[in-house]
């Protein structure tokens, strides 16, 4: 079931080692430390940059939620994982745009 979703998800057990993951997750994140260990409380909507082993930087959203046992207690959490860096490099981009054109006598803006 995992793998027909278009967002990356990863469980992982309460000391934060990964268990399962998704495909999507695995292509979004090509290197998986970075989760180890981490969410176990509720995150939303959590934004995180990521170093990529061939050096390239990813923007994530993160969204985790605890995984209750039948007493209640927490035994793990499931993390959804969805990648930004294009919509941000677009946006980026647009930004650029838009002050080139409401300053085009400005030779270097920033950004």
């Amino acid at each position: 079931m995992l793998g027909t979703l278009r967002v990356g998800v990863i469980i992982t057990d309460v000391d934060g080692k990964i268990h399962q993951v998704n495909d999507e997750a695995s292509i979004i994140c090509e290197s998986l430390q970075e989760f180890e260990g981490r969410f176990l409380d509720t995150a939303l909507n959590e934004v995180i940059e990521m170093q990529c082993p061939d050096g390239t930087a990813k923007t994530l959203l993160c969204t985790a939620s605890p995984l209750h046992g039948l007493d209640g207690s927490i035994v793990g959490a499931a993390l959804v994982v969805q990648d930004l860096t294009e919509r941000r490099r677009i946006e980026m981009d647009l930004e650029q745009r838009i002050a080139r054109l409401r300053y085009p006598d400005r030779e270097h803006l920033p950004g």
